[in-house]
């Protein structure tokens, strides 16, 4: 997933009218596009510093958002008195989302900016964050949590979102102590944390359906394995044009090794089992995990068999259809072979 991190400014007698521009203008104008997930629009009441978040499923559909309305929201900030002061692209280290009502009148939020990571710490956060998490999902009145970052730059920022404001002050200790064990375990810097109460909430229609809460990073090997391609998987079944679902038993092949059928496979729902070799290297699979598109790129044989162990459905890309999707989303590609099971 990417995030985008928009700061503004505004007068603070301006800011009664925003959560009706959020609700009205900005919610749905997000919502409207493929791959919008979830979005937060918060402010400092005091100083009339504004911050909006919006996460993607992907870097390609964010930038497609972006190019898209960029004229319109320009006008909606001209016309609300907003002036914008920068825009980040960050990377979603960790997600832990949770089906929120669209008013936000009692929900809080914690911004913890970082400064100084380095490359050579930052495979490390993921593992920070499973283990923050749990620990904020304790306290009372926490809602959702995300770490974003910007390797290139070596910045981050952590939102953590509260029902209300006693729930954000009755956090800070331990956020306190969050912070400290972050700084001595990376070695970086976090440089301001701020409060904000939020304007707005705008999610994706299937997340507040499910009310489900959802990390990027879960906390058995198998699924994280899996979970880490549901949001690849979203933005495939985006190209509605492109491939074919099907139905399959327990036991039914959906690779088989040294095949040269070139077929990426995405597990949409079920459970399976992939085999790498003849000394029986069984690795399980569950939904939303995908195979295939390493073979279908190098045009090489499928080096692994993969038999469904449960009632499966899948989604199937021929060669040719993943060279189309290739060609609309590169980094979505590079992203299906990076992170292919059967690699």
């Amino acid at each position: 997933m990417r995030a985008m991190v928009v700061h503004a400014t505004t007068d603070p007698a301006r800011l009664g009218v925003l959560p009706q521009v959020v609700r009205e203008e900005l919610g749905p104008q997000f919502l409207s596009h493929p791959g919008a997930r979830h979005a937060y629009w918060m402010a400092d009441r005091t100083t009339g510093h504004l911050l909006a978040v919006t996460v993607w499923d992907s870097d390609e559909l964010m930038r497609v958002a972006a190019a898209l309305d960029g004229a319109e929201r320009a006008v909606i900030a001209e016309r609300n008195g907003l002036r914008i002061l920068s825009v980040q692209e960050l990377d979603v280290v960790g997600a832990h989302e949770t089906a929120m009502s669209p008013e936000p009148h009692l929900r809080w939020v914690r911004a913890t900016w970082v400064d100084g990571l380095v490359p050579k710490v930052h495979r490390r956060l993921p593992q920070l964050y499973r283990e923050a998490v749990p620990d904020q999902a304790r306290s009372r009145g926490f809602c959702a949590s995300y770490w974003l970052a910007d390797l290139s730059t070596g910045a981050a920022l952590g939102l953590s979102m509260w029902e209300g404001p006693a729930e954000l002050s009755d956090s800070a200790l331990d956020s306190r102590r969050r912070r400290k064990r972050f700084e001595d375990l990376l070695g970086c810097r976090v440089n301001a944390v701020a409060e904000y109460q939020a304007l707005g909430v705008a999610q994706h229609p299937a997340s507040e359906a499910n009310g489900a809460t959802a990390s990027t990073y879960p906390r058995s090997p198998v699924l994280a394995a899996a979970d880490e391609h549901l949001d690849t998987g979203r933005v495939l079944l985006g190209q509605s044009d492109l491939g074919t679902t099907l139905e399959c038993p327990p036991g039914a092949l959906l690779a088989v090794r040294g095949d040269r059928s070139y077929q990426v496979v995405l597990l949409l729902d079920g459970q399976a089992a992939l085999v790498r070799d003849a000394d029986a290297d069984v690795v399980p699979i569950a939904r939303g995990a995908h195979f295939g598109a390493s073979s279908a790129a190098l045009t090489r044989a499928n080096p692994a068999t993969v038999l469904a162990t449960s009632p499966v459905k899948v989604h199937v890309f021929s060669k040719s259809e993943f060279g189309t999707m290739a060609s609309r989303l590169p980094s979505v590609a590079d992203e299906l072979i990076e992170r292919d099971m059967s690699r």
